[in-house]
């Protein structure tokens, strides 16, 4: 009867760990989209039934420049930290993904209005700020407990400037694969 007793216990005791999924998580590269150019983060569910997630992650960036006071010839460039909450509407692996965030830098920006490209005065404006900008995604995500991860979709990256208001938003389309685990 001990025997028994012992048996029955262990087995509703492996029942109910098991019964505590951990949350979803991804590890993923990602081109384009709010990353720039190419970006690696981490993505996690704040709990295993739960649609709210968040973001954070690495990237390296390179654009022109967007707002009106910048010439096309405004070159931006450098690293940057990605920090995002996101929203999965749907069941099962495939889903809609909605997300806002933020990424903070350290940019080169080389203005180089003046000069023509490959000129030996092309690199003469260069210097590093710090900087950051806003974006909004919206995409698809395939993402099973563990295994293949796939997202894609739209970003809307934005600046809030002091002086302007809202600099030209513009949009990227970004893919993202790695692991979920």
């Amino acid at each position: 009867m001990k025997r028994l007793l012992f048996i029955m216990s262990v087995a509703l005791f492996v029942t109910a760990v098991r019964a505590q999924e951990k949350p979803r998580r991804a590890l993923f590269t990602e081109f384009a989209g709010a990353s720039g150019l190419v970006g690696v983060s981490f993505d996690s569910r704040l709990k295993s039934s739960n649609h709210w997630g968040y973001r954070v992650g690495l990237s390296y960036n390179m654009g022109m420049g967007t707002s009106p006071k910048d010439e096309p010839s405004v070159l931006y460039s450098g690293p940057s930290i990605l920090v995002a909450s996101n929203y999965l509407i749907g069941r099962g692996n495939h889903r809609l993904e909605l997300g806002l965030g933020m990424a903070f830098g350290y940019f080169c920006k080389e203005d180089n209005a003046d000069a023509p490209p490959g000129s030996s005065e092309w690199n003469n404006n260069r210097r590093w700020e710090m900087g950051y900008y806003h974006f909004g995604e919206v995409g698809y995500r395939y993402q099973p407990a563990r295994g293949f991860f796939l997202r894609m979709g739209v970003a809307l990256n934005f600046v809030f400037e002091r002086k302007v208001g809202l600099q030209w938003p513009f949009s990227l389309p970004y893919l993202g694969c790695g692991f979920a685990f």
